[in-house]
């Protein structure tokens, strides 16, 4: 494997530390030896305790606690950012200031190779920043995970080209036709009224600007998975934190590299000014009072509807979400008025997303909906492809959830089935359709070679 030379230079400052800290005891020993003048005896009493003492040798203590702060090593797959970035290398997350003189825990900045910035950047690049603000257990349960776009919503889109997204943004909202409220889209307008522009702008506010303050030193909201101290988290879990840091810091780099007129509530007077026009009785009620229009400075609940409206595939797939109660909400219903509008507002869909344990009338009903949207149409754009292992491991893979659809609480807890059970039972039905055989025979097949099937 190979050297994250930053961590080891770390873990040796750490050593360097330790014995520095031992000569000091070594010299506070000698010190409360000495009484009055030193003469020749009192100095060999002094120097006999102290060669007597239990004390480690420097290197030993030096040895000791650096093992000691060292977690147990892990297999990471060969290219992933974990192995790429030497995490095993790392300090646990939490050897904070009980083991050292710093209050926070080392700054990924300072612990990764230039390796794993470069690897940081293939794998930032291709996610979709919505992981980053739902957090992975609600992405997984969410049409973006599941549908496969032409143009899919990535960070190296929205990253591409901020300063021409704003100009084609601005361009748009002069446009009376662009300007689609209510219930109105036109996915006609697409290229003409800029939308995957408009959602690039939007988001890139809302991960660059959104909150920071003028010296901008956070990225925006993202719902991580965190572990405290107090937890005692597994290696495991201590190994993501610090991964999850690492992609954070991607971010946050990208950020601090753009020019801050960009910055759409603090510069862009009259590009705020037409956003705030855009449907004001549904996102200001009560009036566009100064409070309301600083609220909405901070979300981009408006362009990314618009976009939506006008077109842009990765918009129509956007729902409101929050990260906590005690946190502010965000709006954005992109799902309504996208092309995929029809499914994900259909009870099917709802059924589908809801992580219950497989079953068959359930999983019967899924291929029948996945089946009708993936055959071939006179117009393309009705046809929806999926990404078929998200699909499997969304079905077939625990944790699962109990439906909120249903009132369960005077049945009884049906047997658990794998999918393998499952298909075999609907395969007795003895179906016809063949869009429904063929989607099932995919499924069938992409579960087996994912390991979840049986």
């Amino acid at each position: 494997m190979k050297s994250n030379s930053r961590a080891k230079r770390w873990l040796w400052g750490v050593n360097i530390g330790i014995v520095v800290a031992v000569a000091v005891v070594c010299v506070l020993i000698f010190t409360n030896n000495r009484t009055g003048e030193l003469d020749d005896e009192s100095l060999t009493s002094t120097s006999s305790s102290v060669e007597s003492s239990s004390l480690p040798s420097t290197s030993d203590a030096a040895v000791a606690v650096v093992e000691a702060l060292k977690l147990p090593v892990l297999e990471f797959p060969d290219g992933s950012i974990e192995e790429q970035c030497d995490l095993n290398d790392f300090p646990p997350h939490w050897a904070t200031d009980e083991n050292f003189e710093s209050n926070d825990h080392p700054d990924p900045d300072e612990l990764a190779s230039e390796e794993c910035w470069s690897a940081l950047e293939d794998h930032v690049d291709a996610m979709n920043p919505y992981l980053f603000l739902w957090g992975e257990e609600l992405y997984q349960t969410r049409a973006a995970a599941f549908v496969v776009l032409e143009n899919p919503l990535t960070f190296e889109r929205i990253f591409t080209d901020p300063t021409g997204d704003l100009a084609k943004v601005q361009d748009a909202l002069s446009r009376p036709e662009c300007l689609l409220t209510g219930d109105d889209t036109n996915w006609e307008l697409k290229e003409s009224c800029h939308a995957e522009a408009i959602l690039n702008y939007a988001l890139i506010n809302r991960f660059c600007f959104e909150g920071w303050g003028d010296d901008r030193d956070g990225i925006g909201r993202r719902n991580r998975t965190y572990y405290f101290s107090e937890d005692n988290p597994t290696t495991v879990q201590d190994r993501l934190m610090w991964k999850q840091d690492l992609e954070d810091s991607w971010v946050r780099r990208k950020c601090e590299e753009l020019d801050s007129s960009l910055w759409l509530t603090e510069h862009q007077d009259e590009t705020f000014d037409l956003v705030l026009s855009l449907e004001p009785d549904k996102y200001w009620p009560n009036g566009r009072t100064e409070e309301a229009m600083i609220d909405v400075g901070w979300s981009y609940e408006p362009l990314i509807e618009l976009a939506a409206r006008l077109g842009d595939e990765a918009a129509g797939l956007t729902y409101p979400f929050s990260h906590s109660q005690f946190q502010r909400s965000y709006e954005e219903q992109g799902y309504k008025y996208g092309r995929f509008s029809g499914l994900l507002t259909s009870r099917e869909w709802l059924e589908f997303a809801t992580r219950d344990e497989p079953n068959t009338d359930r999983f019967l009903q899924t291929f029948h909906m996945l089946a009708q949207l993936s055959a071939r149409r006179p117009d393309p754009r009705e046809e929806i492809k999926f990404d078929w292992e998200w699909v499997a491991r969304h079905l077939c893979e625990p944790p699962y959830d109990e439906s909120e659809l249903y009132d369960r609480e005077d049945e009884e807890t049906p047997e658990s089935k794998s999918c393998k059970e499952i298909v075999h039972e609907i395969r007795q039905r003895d179906l016809k359709f063949a869009p429904l055989l063929q989607s099932l025979d995919k499924f069938e097949q992409i579960a087996i070679e994912l390991g979840v099937y049986e």
